[in-house]
């Protein structure tokens, strides 16, 4: 699981309909997440007032591996 650090507002979110693992930085500008920070380090100040309702994290769930016909056939 890989986690994202960005600020989208409300009219942004439509960029999220084209966003895939690999461009979520160049799109959403987003940060990666280092698993072993605390989030306190990527938000020190806390959130601000007028960005407060945004996403600020996205989550990348990995994918769950390849599907295998032959198990599903009887």
């Amino acid at each position: 699981m890989t986690l994202w650090k960005v600020n989208i507002t409300e009219e942004e979110e439509s960029k999220l309909k084209n966003v895939e693992a690999n461009n979520i930085e160049d799109i959403l500008n987003g940060e990666k997440l280092k698993p072993t920070r605390m989030f306190r380090r990527y938000f020190p100040k806390g959130i601000k007032t007028e960005d407060a309702e945004n996403i600020h994290v996205i989550v990348q769930v990995p994918a769950t591996g390849k599907c295998l016909p032959m198990v599903y056939l009887k």
